[in-house]
């Protein structure tokens, strides 16, 4: 998270946000929740190699991997 959300539904988006980050880290980034809450939610809802695809994706966007998430990234971070 850039600047926390101060618009309408504040609570909802907010949270969406972390989990983003959460997920895109892969749970480095751990925005105040527990690494056993992470790992709860985890076993419920397991990536099944989504992340190797998004990594696959970002490669063909951007002719490498690194490119190609920076490019996606730049596209999604708002400031």
């Amino acid at each position: 998270m850039i600047f926390p959300y101060t618009g309408p539904h504040r609570e909802v988006i907010e949270a969406c946000r972390k989990a983003d980050w959460i997920d895109a880290s892969k749970g480095m980034l751990r925005k105040g929740m527990s690494r056993g809450a992470i790992a709860e939610v985890e076993a419920e809802f397991p990536n099944l190699g989504f992340h190797d695809s998004l990594m696959r994706l970002a490669k063909d966007y951007g002719g490498s991997t690194l490119v190609g998430s920076i490019k996606v990234t730049l596209g999604i971070v708002k400031w």
